[in-house]
């Protein structure tokens, strides 16, 4: 199996799973055992923030993954009804809870590369505005976005409110750094570790120093016990936080190396699908940052729901965009933002690679993906083909 859905979750590192397997017990204990848990979880804490440059006084609150930080992203800001300023890349993790406290959403323009409109922003009134959110990259296009830009511009404009950011696909793919963005005025940042090869069902919120003429009301999301210094209650997932911590201590040696060489090998996976398949249009943007292993692609002629499964008969897993709902695929959203008809959004899949992705993979990829596209499109020609002269055809042919 070749895997190119790294987005939706990244494999997870050997030594990940080697470091998490012999740790136990209780952090807040005081015995023996919970201060031998106490002693590695603030080790572990510690190799997280310096790969993430998460300053010392500012929180980094372990949470239950990125749909979690999200939440509290969201919902520690603010209160029902209110006004509150989004990007239209944003993950349902962020849009719903908003939409369950009846916020007033307005959305950001974007611009023609897929990235948002800091100039235009800047123009809106933002008097009652208690929530800013900018996802720091897009899920399917692997755009960056001018999260820091905007942040200092909207301060020097006098907002005050909240400004969050989904960092989820970050880390590992693109330089990071917590500080910077607080710096710039970003007030919380949510991370996950399933994205850069730790494990599933850990992640953090990043809160920034509060400074005496700008601090926010923060709100926990799960209360019932004194942990992480109340903004988050429950024992710490001490297994996984151990192996997070153990790959933040490889990608801070080796981050720079390994996004380099995934880029190349995407960057000649489109060169060699181009090459080879006629009908492509790249989405992710060329131009300016973008994730190093991101490559979203419009497929002429041919259904993005039946050619991710055409490709998974052969043994690669490809997605048509943000996995979140179970078994859902959905129309692309960037798309249909760039201009797009729905019908050529139905078109575009997104190609993630891996950190262990190969030369090899890529040669087996580009042989496979130019067999089934062309299969499809032979099979969608013949049918088009086969319909009277004068009759109404039916639904497109699946081409499988």
């Amino acid at each position: 199996m070749i895997y190119l859905d790294a987005n939706s979750t990244s494999r997870i590192r050997p030594a990940a799973l080697e470091s998490a397997a012999s740790f136990f017990g209780n952090p807040s204990s005081v015995h023996a055992a919970g201060r031998r848990a106490r002693a590695s979880l603030t080790k572990a804490e510690n190799s997280i923030r310096s790969f993430l440059d998460v300053p010392k006084d500012a929180e980094l609150v372990f949470t239950s993954g990125g749909t979690e930080s999200c939440n509290s992203l969201v919902l520690g800001f603010t209160t029902p009804e209110q006004r509150v300023l989004i990007s239209p890349l944003e993950h349902p993790a962020i849009t719903e809870p908003l939409s369950n406290r009846n916020a007033k959403i307005e959305l950001m323009p974007l611009n023609s590369d897929g990235r948002i409109d800091v100039r235009k922003v800047s123009e809106l009134d933002l008097s009652d505005i208690q929530l800013v959110c900018l996802m720091l990259a897009s899920n399917e296009s692997g755009a960056v976005q001018p999260v820091a830009k905007l942040s200092s511009v909207l301060r020097g404009k006098g907002y005050v409110g909240a400004i969050v950011s989904d960092a989820s696909q970050v880390p590992g793919k693109q330089d990071f750094s917590a500080a910077k963005l607080f710096e710039a005025g970003v007030s919380a940042i949510a991370v996950s570790a399933h994205k850069h090869g730790g494990p599933v069902g850990v992640g953090a919120l990043l809160i920034a120093p509060c400074k005496s003429d700008s601090c926010l009301l923060f709100r926990p999301l799960i209360s019932g016990g004194p942990q992480q210094n109340r903004y988050r209650a429950g024992t710490e997932n001490l297994p996984a936080i151990v192996a997070w911590g153990k790959v933040c201590e490889l990608l801070e040696v080796n981050s720079t190396a390994e996004r380099e060489h995934v880029a190349a090998l995407r960057d000649s996976l489109w060169s060699c699908l181009t090459d080879s398949i006629a009908g492509l249009t790249r989405l992710t943007p060329s131009t300016g940052p973008i994730l190093s292993n991101t490559l979203q692609i419009l497929v002429e002629g041919c259904r993005a729901d039946d050619l991710v499964v055409g490709l998974d008969l052969e043994g690669v897993c490809i997605s048509t965009g943000s996995a979140c709902a179970s078994g859902k695929q959905e129309v692309s959203r960037v798309a249909m933002e760039l201009g797009h008809s729905a019908e050529q959004a139905s078109s575009v899949v997104r190609l993630s690679l891996d950190w262990d992705f190969t030369q090899e993979h890529l040669d087996s990829v580009v042989e496979k993906f130019s067999t089934v596209v062309g299969r499809m499109r032979d099979v969608d020609s013949d049918s088009d083909s086969a319909v009277p002269a004068g009759s109404v055809s039916g639904s497109r042919g699946a081409g499988l």
